[in-house]
C-alpha cells in the first residue's frame, strides 16, 4: 500500500472511530501507528527494528520510577528513537516525561503522537527549542502529510531505507518529473 492511500485511510478510521481512539492507546498504536510504520519499512513484528513497550527508569522528584514507551525504533542494534502515543486529542499530555525519557534512553528523537497530531523532537536541544516537525492526519491533506512523512523516512539520519531503495525513489522521481514536463 503506498503512503498517500494509507493516510487516507488512516483518516477515514479516526473520524469512524473517534470515541475509540480518545479513550484507547493501544487502538491507537495498532490501528494507525503500526500499519504506518510498516508502509514505511518499519517492521513492528521485527525486533532488531522495534521494541514495544521499551522500559525506562527515570529520576522523579527524587524518586526513580519505571515507565515504558510505546515503541523504541532500532538501528544497528542501538536505539535511535522512541514513539510515545496517546488517546486521541490528549497528544499534549506527558510531553516532558516523555522527553525526558527518551533522553534518558540515548534516544536521538521522539515522536509523541494522538494518531492525528505527530510531533517529531530533537533530544539533543533543550525542550522549548526541540520540535522539529509536526503534522495532522486531519487537519492537513493526505498529500501534504505523505510528503512531510516521506521526508523524514528519507532523511540518511532518521528513514530506515537502505541506500538503494532511496537511489531507486530518486530515480523514480526524476522520472516522474520529466514525464510531467512532457
Amino acid at each position: 500500500m503506498e503512503l498517500e492511500e494509507l493516510i487516507r485511510k488512516l483518516k477515514r478510521k479516526l473520524r469512524r472511530y473517534k470515541e475509540l481512539y480518545s479513550q484507547n492507546e493501544a487502538a491507537v498504536r495498532e490501528h494507525i501507528i503500526s500499519p504506518l510504520l510498516r508502509v514505511l519499512k518499519w517492521n513492528p513484528e521485527d525486533p532488531k527494528q522495534i521494541i514495544p513497550e521499551y522500559p525506562v527508569i527515570i529520576t522523579e522528584r527524587g524518586k526513580r520510577k519505571r515507565i515504558k514507551l510505546d515503541y523504541a525504533l532500532m538501528r544497528h542494534n542501538a536505539l535511535f528513537a522512541v514513539i510515545e502515543v496517546k488517546a486521541l486529542g490528549k497528544v499534549d499530555e506527558g510531553l516532558g516525561q516523555a522527553f525526558i525519557s527518551a533522553q534518558a534512553t540515548g534516544a536521538r528523537y521522539i515522536i509523541i503522537t494522538d494518531g492525528d497530531t505527530w510531533r517529531l523532537y530533537d533530544t539533543s536541544k533543550p525542550i522549548t527549542k526541540a520540535l522539529v516537525c509536526e503534522w495532522s492526519l486531519l487537519r492537513e491533506t493526505s498529500v501534504k502529510v505523505a510528503n512531510k512523512v516521506q521526508i523524514i523516512a528519507n532523511t540518511k539520519n532518521f528513514g530506515i531505507l537502505r541506500r538503494s531503495q532511496r537511489r531507486e525513489k530518486k530515480l523514480h522521481n526524476s522520472r516522474s518529473q520529466k514525464e510531467l514536463r512532457s
